[in-house]
């Protein structure tokens, strides 16, 4: 059986497309999984990034400390609740528990709720860590950020011929300790003046949509403390880029 070149290629993006698929269904599966556990539980469950930053905060807390997810979340540092005569003090040995890369459990620590009053938790955990023992932020949502960047390079290739689109990824160590990552497609770029405009809220480019995924994105990626930026290509296209610390204590 003799096949095209071209039918191998359209074989080949069918079954990467059923690949992304599978991948977003669990992804999907796995977070609502979460969510329901999370947001059925009495207690306060909660996750940072490397900085502290809350990136997510079950409803619990508003009945634990009277303050609701969206006022947590991306907003305030986990060790901004500590009583203020405590707090260097317990923020230190908070860290160097994270510092230590290993689960902990009942760790003691005294926060000041919405009303004033103060309450004393006991709070356990585990780190997420890579493959080098590193500690990484929230892998869910630079997952959803990458998919998003993939989803938006394969809607710049709309209009480009089946066989000659090219989305390409590219990752590499910076010379400043940190982790490059690229998004490219070859459909017809953007111009100049528009580059920036790209990641305010609203401001698309497509038929359909409301503008708000690579706002959603920079967010996400400066709470990482990274950077996400766009560039023409030298050939037709765009690449989109984003920057995070390698290490979890940077």
């Amino acid at each position: 059986m003799v096949f095209s070149t071209l039918g191998a290629k359209a074989w080949l993006i069918v079954r990467e497309e059923e690949k992304r698929k599978l991948t977003e269904k669990k992804l999907h599966e796995s977070e609502e999984r979460f969510r329901q556990v999370a947001e059925n539980s009495g207690d306060f469950i909660w996750e940072v990034d490397v900085r502290g930053l809350y990136t997510y905060a079950s409803p619990s807390v508003e009945m634990i400390l009277g303050y609701t997810p969206e006022e947590l979340v991306g907003k305030k540092r986990f060790y901004d609740l500590f009583v203020p005569s405590v707090r260097e003090e317990q923020k230190a040995a908070a860290f160097q528990v994270f510092a230590d890369r290993q689960t902990f459990r009942d760790f003691p620590n005294s926060n000041v709720s919405r009303s004033g009053k103060i309450v004393h938790l006991k709070t356990s955990g585990a780190p997420v860590l890579d493959p080098a023992g590193n500690l990484i932020g929230d892998r869910v949502q630079i997952q959803q950020v990458l998919l998003n960047l993939v989803m938006n390079a394969r809607d710049a290739m709309a209009d480009v011929a089946p066989h000659d689109r090219q989305l390409t990824i590219r990752t590499n160590l910076a010379g400043n300790g940190s982790v490059h990552l690229s998004v490219a497609d070859c459909g017809t770029g953007m111009a100049p003046d528009k580059l920036e405009h790209v990641f305010e809220p609203f401001y698309t480019t497509k038929s359909h949509g409301m503008g708000l995924g690579r706002t959603v994105c920079r967010t996400i990626i400066m709470a990482h403390g990274g950077s996400l930026w766009a560039t023409n290509n030298p050939e037709p296209g765009a690449s989109f880029h984003f920057m995070l610390p390698a290490r979890g204590d940077q």
